[in-house]
């Protein structure tokens, strides 16, 4: 079949994709699994050499609203330390509320995205031995301190913090793409993106709030800037995943 021809060729992504458009067919989902453990392997042995401002394909996520398969998803490398690296998602995956429900407002510990992200996303994005993978993190709701790998902690995906966007973000990064799966479920044409720390105000969590301006050189240019603004909690606005991957995993 078209599926086994992908995996003989190493083609582990699509592989899986064809191999879930036939069910329960045969032994599909233990070729899925299989595809999934050799693509796995694969980019174990790329992490030793992961740098900063590097990107790496780890897991898979609704990419396009109109197909079932799931599509790669690329990470941006912010900061590598004591053999483990902190991943930003490049593109946002999705267009949520911080905290749904009747109170609107949160903070990071009661809101509703940290329940998404670490339960339904982590589990469609990533098998179980890509969860093995993924650190535990402290989250930590100082403004200047970047949260770090615990082994006692509960979260395993996060948003950054104000003050972790401010320092980790490398050049050009701030501003992010979305998916053509957002961009179907969003009305906006620049997208802005949700982190985690809360505001003093009601209601208000901050983002970074992408906004658009016209260069005056030239004249007919235009360009993109940033800033961080705060807004409600119940409103929906864009999602980068954040994790911490082991990167001496053998």
């Amino acid at each position: 079949s078209a599926a086994l021809i992908q995996m003989e060729l190493k083609n582990y992504t699509d592989a899986i994709a064809r191999f879930e458009t036939l069910g329960n067919f045969k032994d599909s989902k233990a070729k899925i699994t299989e595809c999934q453990n050799a693509r796995l392997e694969n980019l174990k042995t790329t992490l030793p050499d992961l740098q900063v401002g590097n990107t790496v394909k780890f897991g898979q996520f609704t990419i396009n609203k109109s197909s079932p398969e799931l599509g790669d998803i690329e990470w941006i490398v912010l900061k590598v330390s004591d053999g483990k690296a902190l991943l930003l998602s490049k593109y946002i995956l999705d267009y949520r509320p911080y905290n749904s429900g009747s109170s609107a407002y949160a903070t990071w510990e009661n809101s509703s995205i940290r329940t998404w992200l670490n339960e339904p996303f982590m589990n469609t994005a990533f098998s179980e031995a890509e969860q093995a993978l993924i650190c535990s993190v402290n989250v930590t709701t100082s403004v200047s301190e970047i949260s770090l790998p615990d082994a006692d902690a509960t979260d395993k995906v996060f948003l950054l913090s104000e003050g972790e966007a401010k320092q980790c973000i490398p050049d050009g990064y701030t501003m992010a793409d979305a998916t053509p799966y957002v961009n179907t479920i969003s009305s906006y044409t620049f997208h802005s993106w949700w982190l985690r720390t809360t505001g003093t105000a009601t209601q208000k969590p901050p983002l970074v709030s992408v906004r658009w301006g016209v260069s005056t050189s030239p004249s007919t240019s235009t360009s993109m800037s940033t800033s961080i603004g705060f807004y409600p909690a119940s409103h929906s606005y864009g999602i980068r995943p954040a994790i911490w991957i082991d990167l001496t995993t053998n």
